[in-house]
């Protein structure tokens, strides 16, 4: 394989393709939120439920996501140090408890 600054050729490729397919995706929704605009405003105060329902949902992704890397990045660091995971501790309790 042409391998081009420590990248393989194919892996860049697949990379283009990701971005492109993002990019595709991210405009069909800011598509989608520009229609929910303009109907909602139409209405009188009804952009205001919908702003809060979008930002509860933007935090509650966020925290979501948050609460994931903190639990990987605390996962890493014990398997680092040599301390089982909270995963790993309790299928090793359910394995001693079967026998």
């Amino acid at each position: 394989m042409l391998v081009l600054g420590g990248w393989g050729v194919k892996l860049k490729i697949a990379v283009v393709l990701l971005l492109l397919l993002v990019r595709q995706f991210w405009q069909m929704q800011k598509n989608d939120l520009a229609r929910m605009y303009r109907l909602f405003q139409r209405i009188p105060k009804g952009l205001e439920p919908v702003a809060e329902s979008f930002k509860k949902h933007v935090e509650s992704e966020g925290m979501k996501l948050v609460k994931e890397a903190t639990e990987a990045a605390t996962a890493k660091k014990d398997k680092d140090a040599g301390k089982p995971s909270k995963d790993s501790g309790a299928a090793a309790a359910k394995h001693s408890s079967q026998s």
